[in-house]
């Protein structure tokens, strides 16, 4: 018994210690790596620009300074929060929940700071680190070992991709956030089956919907859990999941017709090959965001290959 406690000591005391380091690779650094065209994209939607409209004021032929480029990329007076979701809406494959929060909490933090990568980031980072309890409490409501909890919060603190998306300013912390929570309320609404808890679990299949379309296979992997465990017969678990998850889809369902009302112009830019993507690339990228959950060693090594070819090219 005694070593068993010593044990876990240790291998709490461990886990404490990866989490702590997982937390500071997340926020620190952040205004030093390259600021790249999604992230662009998202300056550009947060301060109310679609980039039809930056292309169409800002390419006329003259050599622009940096400056006039950056009042693209932050939120200002000329442009409201209405401009924001109208920018939204001519890209609704991009829920607005992270842009909406990502122009709150940038012109909240101008004040102190000035206008910098890091600041925009910033709330990338945030998500990401308050993911790190969900993942705790997730693994506490799944399993009885503490143990579980602690080694599989430890992996996620310190998965390369986790610490990669923290890093950027797009939604998918935000979105790893909504699922971890998501599907802790759901395992806790099943124990205590509360109004209160199946309440919360609607608001959380909103959320998760607003942070990412892609949320709707978290969704339906939460259904085929609760008929694997509670069945297909009527129970009050299964009528209060029915309810909470029709509840959070419907709250959704102003953003579902903002995208049917733009099928249209999407099914258009596909026929015309703008969306085009050859089967070999998708499958590259796949494989390239699985092997970062917990390795980058197949993304150096193909950096060093295609860095090598270069090389050869040069001196033959």
């Amino acid at each position: 018994m005694k070593l068993n406690n010593s044990f876990d000591r240790l291998l709490k005391f461990i886990c404490i210690t990866v989490i702590v380091i997982g937390v500071f690779y997340r926020v620190t650094n952040l205004g030093f790596k390259f600021y790249w065209g999604d992230e662009v994209r998202t300056s550009m939607r947060i301060s109310g620009y679609t980039e039809e409209q930056v292309v169409k004021t800002s390419y006329t032929g003259n050599v622009l300074a940096f400056a006039q480029l950056q009042h693209y990329h932050y939120p200002h007076e000329e442009r409201s929060i209405s401009n924001t979701l109208s920018a939204l809406a001519h890209h609704p494959e991009h829920p607005p929940l992270y842009y909406l929060s990502a122009r709150i909490w940038v012109q909240f933090w101008m004040q102190w700071f000035e206008d910098s990568i890091a600041v925009t980031r910033s709330l990338s980072a945030f998500f990401s680190v308050l993911a790190i309890p969900c993942v705790f409490w997730l693994c506490r409501e799944l399993f009885a070992s503490p143990r579980v909890a602690w080694i599989t919060t430890a992996l996620i603190a310190i998965s390369p991709l986790h610490i990669l998306y923290a890093h950027e300013a797009r939604q998918y912390s935000l979105w790893t956030l909504t699922t971890l929570f998501s599907s802790a309320v759901l395992i806790r609404s099943i124990r205590v089956c509360s109004v209160k808890s199946w309440g919360i679990y609607s608001i959380s299949i909103a959320m998760g919907l607003y942070s990412h379309l892609f949320f709707t296979f978290v969704s339906i992997a939460h259904g085929i859990y609760i008929w694997g465990t509670e069945g297909v017969h009527r129970s009050k678990v299964v009528v209060s999941y029915l309810v909470s998850s029709a509840i959070g889809w419907l709250l959704f369902s102003p953003w579902i017709f903002i995208i049917l009302t733009k099928a249209s112009r999407t099914s258009e830019a596909i026929d015309e090959g703008e969306s085009s993507v050859e089967v070999s690339f998708l499958i590259y990228r796949w494989l390239r965001n699985l092997n970062r959950v917990f390795l980058t060693v197949i993304w150096v090594i193909s950096i060093l290959f295609w860095r090598s070819l270069l090389f050869m090219h040069f001196i033959f």
